[in-house]
């Protein structure tokens, strides 16, 4: 062995000597590292395994018109994950998610950063509520005490196949779990069992206002469907339509009939029918500004069935929770074509943290594009917009941020 040799692998063991001394700390004793705290969680799934979606985080920092950011696996990829839905506590100290996705054992679940998961709620029989699994279908704020928060989910709907294939026994719903204000211990605080607040047609796209007063969704199908806002503290409970069909701007498909249960398009005995609206969810995802003035919606826009790609809405209203009364001022397309091509979708955008973001209103979102319009960006991204860009400290043009293909996302 060379004297050069022996100086470099010498000087290998002193790094590695180093470095366990330092993983050990002074004594031998290990040292905890500190916890993940992202700002950004999100589920994360490739196009080779889209249904084995991991949970990651990105910490960002921005400074002026400078972003760092860092990603984090927070829990490894797992087939049993639902990958649309992902939100966090009004405290930041704890996400959910759903497991199990469409069966009737679906589960919600849910873990601080760094922690081991466990489970908030599930189905113990055949007469406790359902999960539906859908996209943007989990919802967390504070309490309207003003003690705890509260966590909205949708309720599957049953059915008695041995009656009637197309009769409900138990139908669709926003549902709530009354959550205790957490505590200094580790341990997940206390919970309630669910509770109905609103029966709908497989309501979806939840998204809460700032103060957690009101709730917005989507529900109904095709010119049907339409954006709603439901009262969570008044008594009794009042629901408001805030945007229409119309005002969505959304594709609409023929496709074929089918007498299953549950379709949107019945034949009704004749299997020529043809329906002409599209047989899912215009609004695959909502969100509610910090200041309570905008919503971020993600809409099927894509004219190919095969292909429903997706383009973001800005929903500007008039109002506050003061009053407490809000109406549509206008709804605006924020169009990315130019820059990501004419097939890219924008899914699940989140408004940035609390009212700072409201003079450039900032948001993220992921995006995936390269189908269908020959575009080099294949995959997925995750990206910061700011939607006014006449403040020098706004951020000028969609800026890309450390993620792993990205999917549901949530902003603290």
């Amino acid at each position: 062995m060379s004297a050069a040799r022996n100086i470099v692998l010498g000087c290998a063991l002193l790094m590695l000597a180093c470095g366990a001394e330092i993983a050990l700390g002074r004594g031998g004793k290990p040292q905890p590292s500190p916890p993940p705290n992202p700002d950004i969680v999100y589920m994360s799934s490739s196009s080779r395994a889209p249904d084995n979606p991991a949970i990651r985080g990105v910490s960002v920092t921005i400074t002026g018109n400078t972003i760092n950011s860092t990603d984090t696996q927070l829990l490894k990829g797992l087939a049993s994950r639902d990958r649309g839905s992902i939100a966090w506590s009004p405290d930041g100290l704890r996400y959910a998610w759903i497991e199990e996705p469409y069966t009737p054992t679906a589960k919600i679940m849910w873990a601080a950063p760094g922690k081991t998961p466990s489970v908030l709620y599930a189905p113990n029989g055949a007469s406790d509520p359902y999960v539906l699994s859908d996209s943007d279908v989990l919802a967390w704020s504070d309490a309207c005490s003003g003690n705890g928060s509260v966590l909205v989910f949708a309720r599957d709907a049953k059915w008695d196949t041995s009656v009637d294939p197309a009769v409900q026994t138990e139908l669709p719903a926003i549902m709530a779990i009354d959550i205790e204000a957490a505590s200094g211990s580790e341990s997940p605080p206390s919970f309630s069992s669910p509770r109905e607040i609103k029966v709908g047609p497989y309501p979806t796209g939840f998204a809460f206002s700032p103060t957690g007063q009101y709730l917005v969704f989507s529900s109904g199908h095709g010119e049907n469907e339409k954006v709603s806002m439901e009262s969570m503290c008044s008594s009794p409970q009042t629901s408001t339509t805030l945007l229409t069909w119309n005002d969505l701007s959304a594709a609409k498909y023929p496709y074929a009939c089918s007498d299953n249960a549950g379709s949107n398009c019945l034949c009704n005995g004749d299997p020529a029918k043809v329906c002409y609206t599209y047989p899912s969810h215009a609004v695959q995802s909502i969100d509610w500004s910090g200041d309570g003035k905008r919503l971020a919606l993600s809409v099927i826009t894509g004219p190919d069935a095969n292909y429903p790609w997706r383009d973001l809405r800005v929903a500007y209203l008039d109002g506050n929770e003061i009053d407490p009364i809000f109406t549509k001022n206008r709804v605006v397309r924020i169009d990315f074509d130019a820059i990501f091509g004419p097939a890219s979708s924008e899914h699940s955008p989140q408004w940035g943290p609390g009212i700072s973001s409201s003079d450039c209103e900032r948001l993220a979102f992921s995006q995936s594009a390269g189908a269908s319009d020959g575009s080099t960006m294949n995959g997925r991204r995750l990206f910061l917009h700011d939607l006014v860009t006449t403040n020098s400290t706004c951020l000028s043009g969609p800026r890309e941020i450390s993620a792993r293909d990205p999917r549901a996302i949530d902003w603290k």
